[in-house]
């Protein structure tokens, strides 16, 4: 278990980071945690039957320079037609800093996550399908952002690297976000490029896919009442992508077909948050050709001091 060992180090170092500078500027530092879970179901699936994932994020800020955040989930995946099912510990690691330069008007982040994931299919003494080649791996992935100052304009370009025993998965993602409705709404397009793909598995070496999320912004004085709404649809393929706003890796070897997705968050307080998120994803699993759907729900508590 020599990734869990280093990326175990990583998030101590972390956390130390994260805790040491509150003893002399605790004002200058905010932070938040957030414990949640995923739970789904798949339909149609020759090889899978449940989804779930439990985990917790921890962030430290300084001011508007910069931050930190550290994470931890594990993963369950209950298999069919006698195949083990799948126990998966995510590991992630992710700092920015942001920049104010004269000649851009705006907020400039630059921004690295370090994805450790790990899981109980990687005994390569065994045959197939008890080994999966992407059980365990060190993913990298960067971003570049700019925001307006009035925060009505979004661009970023994104970078990850993904290796696998025997292959490397590239992934280029440029995204483009703005306001409209007097800021009340908010449209953001993302499209995954993505390369280095196994045609044994994926069907092709190369996908691309779009992403849209429209969100829009209420304004009430009740905390039962939803502060924003978000509505995702993904269109395309994609394979083994990295997903930097949710902070996941999707290392199945399973083609994605798309995704349709509904979001809700409220503000329970002022330090405190809940967002719920409902969808299904699809699938193709290439070598069965068995299309499926992983219906799913998530909830978030986020804690803020």
């Amino acid at each position: 278990m020599k990734h869990s060992r280093s990326c175990i180090k990583t998030l101590l170092f972390g956390l130390g980071f994260i805790a040491l500078p509150t003893l002399a500027h605790a004002d200058a530092w905010s932070f938040t945690a957030t414990p949640n879970t995923t739970q789904g179901t798949y339909s149609s699936s020759q090889q899978r039957s449940t989804f779930a994932d439990y985990g917790i994020g921890i962030s430290a800020d300084y001011l508007d320079q910069g931050g930190i955040q550290v994470s931890y989930s594990n993963t369950l995946i209950g298999e069919t037609s006698g195949l083990t099912n799948i126990n998966q510990n995510n590991y992630m690691v992710s700092g920015h800093l942001n920049f104010h330069p004269d000649a851009l008007p705006g907020q400039v982040t630059v921004r690295l996550d370090d994805y450790v994931i790990d899981n109980n299919y990687q005994n390569t003494s065994i045959q197939q399908p008890n080994y999966d080649p992407t059980s365990r791996s060190n993913v990298v992935a960067t971003q570049i952002s700019w925001l307006n100052n009035d925060k009505t304009l979004y661009a970023d370009l994104g970078y990850a690297n993904s290796p696998y025993q025997g292959f490397t998965v590239q992934q280029y993602t440029p995204t483009f976000g703005f306001a409209f409705d007097q800021a009340y709404d908010w449209l953001q397009l993302r499209g995954y490029m993505i390369s280095g793909l196994q045609a044994s598995t994926a069907g092709k070496t190369s996908t691309n896919a779009l992403e849209t999320k429209w969100t829009h912004f209420f304004v009430s004085q009740s905390a039962w009442v939803p502060s924003s709404v978000t509505v995702g649809i993904t269109l395309g393929e994609q394979d083994y992508a990295v997903n930097m706003d949710a902070q996941q890796v999707a290392n199945l070897a399973d083609l994605s077909q798309g995704a349709d997705t509904i979001g809700l968050n409220w503000n329970l307080s002022k330090s405190t948050k809940l967002f719920v998120l409902g969808g299904q994803s699809r699938f193709r699993y290439v070598a069965g050709a068995n299309d499926y759907q992983l219906n799913f729900g998530y909830a978030g508590l986020t804690y803020a001091w």
